[in-house]
């Protein structure tokens, strides 16, 4: 899964050994190092589609056929 980096910070979407069985969204920072789960994921499936939707919406993806609904 994606790690989305903006100078020191960063989000990501993982699943982290030992942290819970399905993946979270994770944000941290380089100085201080360090890291907090703020969500997790359903499933592995919303994880990808959460990831899709960021993308889109910061603009990293702006291709809006891509987070188009399933009909």
């Amino acid at each position: 899964m994606p790690v989305y980096k903006r100078n020191d910070v960063s989000i990501s979407v993982e699943q982290i050994d030992g942290f819970g069985k399905n993946p979270g969204l994770w944000i941290g920072t380089n100085n201080p190092n360090q890291i907090v789960k703020v969500a997790s994921f359903g499933n592995e499936d919303k994880a990808k589609l959460f990831c899709k939707w960021f993308e889109y919406i910061t603009g990293i993806n702006p291709n809006r056929a891509e987070v188009k609904w399933d009909a």
